[in-house]
């Protein structure tokens, strides 16, 4: 069974915010994809990647978006998971 979790750093965020994929197995050309959601259902941000190894780290510049709370979706083959990301200032 493959175990892999969603990172989000800091909590709260406010400027610059590390995403992170992290899988306990080895899996090459394993496809990404990060989505960032209002808490009004609209897409602010999405990333299509390639992770080639156990991890996959993402930085997000958030200078521009206003406080407040979303939501971080992360797709792969057989997983999604979702995690809220909270930019306070």
């Amino acid at each position: 069974m493959q175990r892999s979790s969603l990172g989000i750093n800091p909590r709260p965020a406010s400027d610059l915010v590390q995403l992170s994929r992290i899988q306990n197995e080895t899996i090459a050309n394993q496809q990404l994809q990060f989505e960032i959601f209002n808490l009004a259902g609209q897409k602010i941000s999405a990333s299509d990647v390639t992770m080639d190894g156990a991890e996959y780290i993402l930085l997000l510049d958030i200078n521009s978006w206003p406080s407040g709370m979303y939501l971080v979706k992360v797709t792969t083959e057989g997983y999604t998971t979702t995690q809220q990301l909270v930019i306070s200032r």
